[in-house]
């Protein structure tokens, strides 16, 4: 880097110390001892120079040596290198004398174990429906039989009873009689139960 800076100064010393010599020429050279700028630039072309102000051929030479840096590799660094462990020690092997020889022993075969099968299991016997006796009296509404299906907790509070009869045309067609109804049927079940004959 720094061969390379010397050498371009050199030559762009060499360079304006020609043009020097070019504007102030010896007094033994026989050139006129001024010359004026456009001369000067005639003499430049001539030599296949150029002549630049100082301006900017301050600025090119800064930009030159940044371009450098730039180009300059970085340093390797060298990596620290790590302690190494010490190696384990082995403890020295220990003989161990041959144990004493035991007679063999006959070996013994166990009898015959019987696997019994397991007792199949028995499914859980189902709990008994719990069922609520409705009696539908004469002369009941469907209104009154709602509210005693509601009371035996066949029907939650909220139900739809009366609006099913009404929409199927099934309000006349309650039949009178006891009747044994699951708890938690349905509203379309209690109406099917309450619409066929009890069994005598």
């Amino acid at each position: 880097m720094a061969n390379r800076n010397f050498l371009m100064g050199l030559g762009l010393g060499i360079i304006f110390a020609a043009l020097y010599m070019l504007v102030y020429p010896p007094a033994s050279a026989g050139v006129p001892a001024q010359v004026t700028q456009e001369q000067l630039q005639e003499l430049a072309q001539a030599q296949g120079l150029a002549i630049v102000p100082k301006k900017e051929y301050d600025e090119w030479s800064k930009q030159k040596e940044e371009q450098a840096k730039k180009e300059q590799p970085a340093k390797p660094t060298t990596p620290v290198p790590t302690p190494k462990a010490p190696a384990a020690t082995t403890p020295p092997k220990t003989t161990t004398p041959p144990a004493a020889t035991t007679p063999a022993q006959p070996k013994v075969t166990p009898p015959p174990t019987t696997t019994t099968p397991a007792p199949a299991t028995q499914p859980a016997p189902t709990q008994p429906v719990q069922t609520a006796t409705i009696v539908v009296r004469p002369g009941m509404t469907s209104a009154a039989v709602a509210r005693e299906l509601v009371a035996a907790g066949v029907l939650p509070q909220n139900n739809n009873f009366v609006r099913t009869l009404r929409d199927t045309n099934k309000l006349n067609r309650l039949r009178t009689g006891t009747y044994q109804i699951p708890k938690g049927a349905t509203v379309d079940q209690v109406i099917a139960i309450l619409t066929t004959p009890p069994k005598k």
